[in-house]
C-alpha cells in the first residue's frame, strides 16, 4: 500500500477542523483582553453616512458620538459639501497606578467627510440640526427655470 493510500485512509477532515479549532481556543486562552486594532487605529475616526434625496432637497444624516456641536464644521461650495470636525479623546481622571484598559473601541481624532452633489444646491436655505449625537442636514435643490418653447414672429 502505497503512502498516498494510508494518508487518505486515515485522513479526517473534521478531526482536523477541531485540531485547528482547540490550537485556535487555547491562543488565546491565557492571553489578556486586548484593545481590537492598533494604536494607531484608535485615532482613525470616519463617521458613518446617509444621502437620501427626493425632487426638492438632498438628506444627509450623520453619526456624531461624543462630538460636540463646536466641533463641527460644514462647508458648502460649488456643490461640494463638506464635513469635517473631530472626536476628542477623554482625559482619564484616576490616578490610580494600576487603572489598565481591557478593551477600546472607541475612535478619537479628526474627520473629514465629503461628496459632490450631481445636481445645483440652494446654499443659502442649507439647513442643520444636531439632536443626541445625529447631524441631519437639509440641502435644498436649486429650482431650475423650466424651459419653455419660444414663438417666432
Amino acid at each position: 500500500m502505497s503512502n498516498l493510500s494510508l494518508w487518505r485512509n486515515n485522513w479526517n477532515p473534521w478531526r482536523e477542523a477541531m485540531t485547528l479549532s482547540k490550537a485556535f481556543d487555547n491562543m488565546f486562552e491565557d492571553a489578556p483582553i486586548a484593545r481590537l486594532g492598533s494604536e494607531a487605529d484608535k485615532y482613525n475616526f470616519n463617521p458613518s453616512c446617509e444621502v437620501t434625496e427626493d425632487k426638492s432637497a438632498y438628506y444627509l444624516k450623520a453619526d456624531l458620538p461624543g462630538v460636540t456641536k463646536e466641533n463641527i464644521k460644514i462647508d458648502l461650495h460649488d456643490n461640494r459639501l463638506t464635513l469635517s470636525g473631530e472626536r476628542k479623546e477623554e482625559k482619564k481622571t484616576t490616578d490610580d497606578k494600576d487603572h489598565r484598559t481591557h478593551l477600546s473601541e472607541m475612535f478619537y481624532g479628526s474627520f473629514m467627510r465629503s461628496m459632490t452633489f450631481p445636481t445645483a444646491v440652494d446654499a443659502e436655505r442649507v439647513e442643520a440640526k444636531f439632536e443626541g449625537g445625529v447631524l441631519n442636514l437639509t440641502v435644498p435643490k436649486k429650482v431650475t427655470q423650466s424651459t419653455r418653447q419660444i414663438t417666432i414672429k
